[in-house]
């Protein structure tokens, strides 16, 4: 991967800019900007449960249900 320069940078702790992220999105419509995570919760018989979803970032509504 590295030979084809596939590699993220090294995460240093610090922004990569200066530029402040003052916390407002703005899109033209809703359903143009979401934001997704998955997590999983180990359960005490060993087995595992997973979660995933994903957010419009405008209304906060679930997308794709």
């Amino acid at each position: 991967m590295k030979a084809h320069d596939l590699l993220l940078t090294r995460y240093t702790g610090r922004p990569v800019t200066d530029k402040a992220h003052d916390g407002q999105v703005i899109t033209l419509k809703s359903d143009l900007r979401w934001c997704s995570d998955v997590m999983e919760i180990r359960c005490w018989n060993g087995e595992a449960v997973r979660v995933a979803f994903s957010l419009d970032a405008v209304t906060g509504k679930p997308c794709g249900m």
